[in-house]
């Protein structure tokens, strides 16, 4: 019968480095992908603020090339794809278009109660 002996813990402190930079990664992707999908509905709507939510898109970019080099390019690629996909006429119905999301909702008190007339 073999024994079982427990796994060795020790201290990595470059464990709780990769940690911390795989924590930043992520917020950085969902702020990239919040602030893509914010650029192309502010676009395609013709929305005053489009430059400057371009801007910070763009910002937030630099900081991945400069924090994360090596992933950037595959990023990149993956982002021009996604990108494509936000893009439409403003006459059509997007789902991820917030915009769009919030024309096709219902309007609060548009429709009147007909047991209440």
């Amino acid at each position: 019968m073999k024994s079982k002996t427990a796994p060795s813990f020790t201290f990595n402190p470059s464990g709780r480095d990769d940690l911390r930079r795989r924590r930043r990664l992520q917020h950085l992707l969902e702020v990239r992908d919040k602030l893509a999908v914010t650029v192309a509905a502010h676009e395609v709507h013709h929305l005053d603020d489009a430059d400057e939510a371009t801007q910070l898109l763009y910002a937030v970019e630099a900081t991945m090339q400069r924090e994360f080099p090596a992933l950037y390019p595959r990023l990149f690629d993956t982002w021009l794809a996604r990108d494509a996909g936000l893009a439409h006429d403003g006459t059509t119905q997007v789902l991820e278009c917030p915009i769009c999301q919030r024309d096709a909702a219902p309007r609060q008190g548009a429709q009147r109660n007909p047991a209440a007339a």
